[in-house]
């Protein structure tokens, strides 16, 4: 694709929900990408600059940038006022603290693009990064894929990289095809793809206010329920920045908050599933991730009652007797080691007599079916390839 095709600029279409924006706003070519950025206190945060830095260094040139501002207590508005006076194509958002789903739909609210890209404040890109995206979007001339999932590298105390091998999927039975067997549904954080903000808009989508943790996950779920393609590419332009012991993931949460969010995800995952005819007890990436949603639950309660009326409530939910006795949890089992120290840590470090529901046994014989010794818990789980 050439460079001419890749910045053909098309005007904004009328829209009466953004009739109170500025003329320098609706006056504008609609961008071809409009990439959202929540923020919070990020006055002295090196990496947010190192982002913004990367995004005004784009070779792509039809793109918008809205730094969503979450009620920050610092020089976080300085900071932005001063990118968006330099440079037209990013736009400051403030609003009252109202958390990271309300902020991400403040901008999903404000955005002109053709699709939507997300990036966390700690995270940067290569300068090559929209182009990259953008030209896989569009590389099958006239359907523009809905959603493009972008390969990426972990940067913590060592490189990690996580690569798609490319692929280009039409249709409800392709798009089955590789949600069963692709890592797809392993990668359901909203940062690192592409999305149609026509497909956000037409069934209305947006981040549940109410989960302040997982939302991301919850969010791709409703969206992937409405694709007919998907894109992915192996050139790898997000970097996922360093770990911050403050953030939300590592907060205790109450316990209403937790089970809210068990069954929202896990009837996410049904219904993605179901739309396209998969038992979700048989997909990998889901166990997986449901039975990491649970073990995270369990580490943010503070003591074993709290435990135990948090499990007791999945149970009366329905929330994890299926996937205990799914054929693919014992596939699972018997081939990855990784997984089995997954589910000894699921129970084990509950102490839990699961024999009263009837399943004790059932687990314990699918645990010992492989001669190699479960190990405790301890390092990441992480199934993409």
């Amino acid at each position: 694709m050439s460079n001419n095709e890749l910045t053909q600029q098309h005007f904004c279409p009328n829209q009466s929900t953004k009739d109170s924006m500025t003329d320098r706003q609706t006056d504008k070519i609609c961008p071809q990408i409009s990439v959202i950025i929540p923020i919070y206190n990020c006055g002295k945060n090196k990496d947010f600059l190192r982002l913004l830095n990367s995004l005004a260094a784009q070779k792509f040139a039809n793109f918008e940038v809205l730094l969503c501002d979450d009620g920050s207590e610092d020089d976080t508005s300085n900071i932005c006022q001063d990118f968006q006076n330099r440079d037209n194509r990013f736009r400051y958002i403030p609003n009252e603290h109202s958390g990271v789903s309300a902020t991400r739909n403040i901008g999903i609210d404000n955005a002109f693009g053709e699709y939507i890209l997300f990036i966390d404040a700690d995270d940067y890109i290569t300068d090559s990064y929209l182009c990259d995206m953008y030209n896989v979007a569009v590389q099958n001339g006239n359907v523009h894929s809905d959603i493009v999932f972008g390969s990426y590298a972990i940067i913590e105390h060592q490189i990690t990289l996580k690569i798609f091998e490319p692929f280009f999927v039409l249709g409800k039975e392709q798009i089955k095809v590789k949600l069963k067997q692709s890592q797809l549904l392993q990668r359901c954080s909203p940062w690192g793809k592409l999305f149609k903000r026509s497909i956000i808009e037409t069934f209305a989508l947006r981040f549940d206010r109410r989960l302040s943790h997982s939302e991301d996950r919850h969010f791709v779920y409703r969206y992937l329920q409405h694709v007919q393609s998907i894109s992915t590419t192996s050139s790898i332009g997000y970097l996922y920045g360093s770990f911050n012991p403050g953030s939300l993931k590592h907060r205790p949460l109450p316990i209403e908050q937790l089970i809210l969010r068990q069954k929202l995800l896990t009837e996410g995952a049904k219904t993605l599933c179901n739309v396209f005819d998969i038992d979700y007890q048989e997909v990998k990436p889901i166990v997986i991730n449901l039975l990491n949603l649970y073990k995270d639950a369990i580490n943010r309660l503070p003591n074993e009652k709290a435990q135990r009326n948090f499990y007791n409530e999945c149970i009366s939910e329905s929330l994890l007797l299926p996937i205990t006795s799914s054929t693919c949890l014992q596939s699972i089992i018997a081939n990855d080691k990784q997984t089995k120290e997954l589910l000894n840590g699921y129970f084990r470090g509950l102490n839990l007599h699961l024999h009263v529901i009837g399943i004790k046994r059932r687990l314990y014989n699918l645990l010992h079916k492989s001669p190699n010794k479960i190990g405790s818990f301890e390092t990441k789980i992480d199934f993409l390839k």
